[in-house]
C-alpha cells in the first residue's frame, strides 16, 4: 500500500487514488460509482488546464500586440536560423570527435526552442490533441 501512496507523490494524482481504492476492494458498485466520478474530475481537470494553457498564450500574444514589442519575432528567427543553420553545418562538415558531444546537446536545445517557436506562433498539436481527445471523452 505504500508504494502506491509515494507513486501518488511522485506521478497522476488521479491514478495514484485509483490505485489505492482498487487496493480496498470496493464492491462492484462501489467501484463503478468512483471510477465514472474520478473520470470525471480528471477531464475538469484537463480542461482547466488546457483553458489556462491557452489563456496564457493569448496573454503573451496580447501584450506582444499591445507594446508592439519585436524581441519575440527576433528571438523566433534566430532560434530558427540557428537550428537550421547549425543542421547544415553538420550535415557539410565534419566535426571534431572532442565536439559532437556538446553540439548534440547545443542541437537538442535548439531543437526544444524551435519547437516552443512554433507552438507560440501556430499553436501546440499535442495541445490539439489532448484537447480532442477530452472531448471525445466527454461525448461519450
Amino acid at each position: 500500500m505504500w508504494d502506491k501512496i509515494i507513486s501518488i507523490l511522485g506521478g497522476n494524482v488521479f491514478e495514484g487514488v485509483k490505485d489505492i481504492i482498487r487496493t480496498f476492494k470496493l464492491p462492484p458498485e462501489q467501484q463503478l460509482a468512483f471510477d465514472s466520478k474520478m473520470a470525471e474530475l480528471q477531464t475538469q481537470a484537463e480542461l482547466k488546464l488546457a483553458e489556462i494553457e491557452a489563456s496564457d498564450r493569448n496573454s503573451a500574444r496580447q501584450r506582444e500586440v499591445q507594446v508592439k514589442d519585436t524581441t519575440p519575432t527576433i528571438l523566433a528567427y534566430s532560434v530558427t536560423g540557428g537550428f537550421f543553420g547549425v543542421l547544415v553545418m553538420m550535415a557539410y562538415t565534419e566535426i571534431p570527435l572532442g565536439a559532437k558531444e556538446v553540439l548534440y546537446v547545443m542541437i537538442g536545445s535548439l531543437g526544444t526552442a524551435w519547437t516552443g517557436v512554433i507552438a507560440y506562433y501556430f499553436g501546440s498539436s499535442s495541445g490539439s490533441a489532448a484537447k480532442s481527445a477530452t472531448i471525445e471523452r466527454l461525448t461519450k
